[in-house]
């Protein structure tokens, strides 16, 4: 009986830190204020997508990339200078890809990090460096380009988003968890 407490009560402070964002059908962003400033030069989160991440479109907007998280930096905007993870569900390979997503100086870009699982747990980590960002999951890593040079990034974190042009077809839930 004392062992299945403990289990239990390891299992409870395991999953304390955990956050579920559930993106509701029709929608682009979790429910609630999602707000907290960013300082630093470097982030990870441990993540799962679970089922609800496998989405049909039916249109090119399939590809589109939707974002998991990331910052703002440079003191701008996100649409200025910013870097994210972000994830497509592939309807043709059936799998879930993972990108990463930058704008610098108000340029977009973006480039193809590797495939992840459903319903398993992958450390995702950005590292601010001079001129550029790594993001790096599933031991694979890119560099896309930054857009100033200060030391720290300083700026604000995003959160989940789902489309650019669609909404959340169905809920959609990623689970967080703090590395």
């Amino acid at each position: 009986m004392k062992t299945i407490f403990i289990l239990l009560t390891f299992c409870f402070l395991h999953n304390a830190s955990a956050k579920v964002y559930t993106i509701k059908a029709g929608k682009h962003f979790p429910q609630g204020i999602h707000f907290a400033p960013f300082i630093g030069n470097e982030i990870s989160r441990v993540i799962k997508f679970d089922d609800t991440a496998e989405y049909y479109l039916g249109n090119v907007n399939q590809y589109d990339i939707n974002k998991l998280f990331g910052f703002v930096d440079c003191l701008s905007h996100h649409h200025s200078n910013s870097v994210r993870f972000g994830w497509v569900w592939n309807d043709q390979t059936q799998r879930l890809e993972i990108h990463g997503y930058t704008y610098a100086k108000k340029k977009r870009s973006y480039l193809y990090i590797s495939d992840v699982a459903l319903n398993r747990s992958y450390e995702y980590k950005i590292q601010v460096k001079e001129s550029e960002y790594v993001l790096s999951v599933n031991g694979k890593s890119v560099s896309l380009p930054r857009g100033c040079k200060m030391k720290k990034a300083i700026g604000y974190r995003l959160y989940p988003y789902f489309g650019g042009d669609e909404v959340a077809p169905q809920e959609i839930r990623i689970e967080f968890d703090k590395k």
